[in-house]
């Protein structure tokens, strides 16, 4: 393919919220939970036991509704909020020198918190960096891109 050599519009759509296809293993992923595609593609939510992360998995966001699974792949959909702050709890006590921290969700947590702590050995991935400290055990956090899982937590 040459050059570009005609005007055309390209397709735009706000990039705020983002659908993907579940995973048939998933079961249920909860309204404000974080969302990860697995390598065939699949949304998931980790739940610490039966859904864990793997890696090269991605976290792409917050689930923006509750969506159950059918018995295939691909048989539902769940909409994602990819970008933006969201107010989440935290595992340990969050301090106002947590601010500017990263946060992690990782096999040792699950879709219900994020955390402080890195686990070099475990599944894990970057969620967001802290904004603000709601309260000892909530903060807000800024979730901006598509992040991957990896064993280092990179």
């Amino acid at each position: 393919m040459g050059a570009k050599t005609i005007a055309n519009d390209t397709a735009r759509k706000p990039g705020d919220v983002v659908a993907y296809p579940v995973a048939a293993s998933a079961s249920k992923i909860w309204k404000g939970a974080p969302v990860f595609v697995n390598s065939s593609g699949y949304a998931y939510s980790n739940d610490g036991t039966t859904n864990t992360l793997a890696n090269g998995d991605m976290f792409v966001g917050w689930a923006d509704d509750t969506v159950e699974s059918t018995s295939a792949n691909g048989g539902a959909y769940i909409k994602v909020r990819a970008t933006g702050t969201v107010v989440v709890p935290i595992a340990a006590t969050a301090a106002q020198t947590d601010v500017g921290q990263n946060v992690f969700v990782n096999n040792n947590t699950d879709n219900a918190l994020v955390s402080l702590t890195s686990h070099a050995s475990n599944p894990q991935v970057t969620v967001g960096q802290i904004l603000e400290i709601i309260d000892a055990t909530h903060v807000r956090i800024n979730t901006n891109g598509v992040y991957t899982v990896a064993a280092n937590g990179a």
